[in-house]
């Protein structure tokens, strides 16, 4: 999975660029950057054989958080770098 870790052009933090599922809404997902680490307040399932990743609503990651074991969940970069707004589309 390595090969497929690249730095943010800004601020030079580990991330991966995946595709979210797709969704009756988004039927044509364009690859977005996901933070490398997993994060304790995240909202992202990934899955990196396949380089996806789908969103968790609020309401199940109180569910998740009360498991056994829960997911390990990942961040899109762009909740926290701090040049997020020039890099996203239709500036």
């Amino acid at each position: 999975m390595s090969d497929k870790v690249q730095s943010c052009k800004s601020c030079g933090a580990s991330i991966i660029f995946m595709t979210q599922k797709s969704t009756y809404k988004n039927q044509n997902p364009k690859a977005n950057p996901i933070n490398r680490s997993p994060s304790l307040d995240g909202n992202l399932l990934v899955n990196f054989d396949t380089l996806t990743y789908q969103i968790v609503p609020k309401k199940e990651l109180e569910k998740l958080s009360r498991l056994p074991k829960p997911p390990t969940l990942y961040k899109s970069h762009f909740s926290n770098c701090k040049d997020s707004d020039y890099f996203r589309k239709g500036k």
